[in-house]
């Protein structure tokens, strides 16, 4: 009976290690990259990519290259060096625990607000395009959650905004930065 009892212990750790073996190897292909960045662009409607992608099991996501734009535009929105995000650890995904970003921090991003030609700004279509994305209704109207939204810590590094109008008039501002933590529900200090 013991020698069962240990074959059995033996074999479901083997499993273990396997299953876990595979996931490493999964982690270190491009499918992730893949699944997280088309995730996004089903969700928010906007094209966006990044040159590299590196995430593990502790719950930290790093992204390089980052570029945002428009559905339709050839000129990127947003772009940053570096992205970072900290969230619920692989193991913790595994075993049920819902998805929650504790930090993003964000290098170098570069934000270009432009006017369009029917005079809106192409922030209004992400924000239009962001609104449609969460159903298209005011939080008022929303049902209630069933856990309590927690605003993530954010900090960006020389942030550089450049804003362009239908006339060619520039403004820029730099270097922005930045840095916030929640301090209670929906509210950073």
């Amino acid at each position: 009976m013991k020698k069962w009892s240990l074959r059995i212990l033996i074999s479901l750790l083997a499993l273990v290690l396997l299953l876990a073996a595979a996931v490493q190897v999964v982690l270190w292909t491009s499918l992730p990259r893949n699944w997280v960045l088309s995730a996004l662009q089903d969700k928010l409607q906007l094209r966006i990519s990044a040159q590299h992608f590196s995430t593990g099991w502790s719950g930290r996501t790093d992204l390089s290259g980052v570029a945002v734009s428009l559905p339709l535009s050839d000129e990127a929105l947003f772009q940053a060096q570096h992205l970072s995000v900290e969230h619920t650890s692989l193991l913790g995904l595994i075993f049920g625990r819902p998805l929650r970003v504790g930090g993003i921090t964000i290098d170098k991003p570069n934000l270009l607000v432009r006017q369009q030609s029917d005079g809106r700004w192409n922030v209004e279509q992400v924000a239009e395009l962001m609104r449609r994305s969460g159903g298209g209704k005011t939080p008022e109207a929303q049902a209630p959650a069933a856990s309590i939204l927690q605003l993530p810590a954010v900090t960006v590094n020389d942030a550089i905004v450049r804003r362009v109008d239908l006339k060619g008039k520039q403004a820029t501002l730099t270097p922005l930065n930045f840095k916030r933590t929640p301090e209670a529900t929906l509210v950073w200090n």
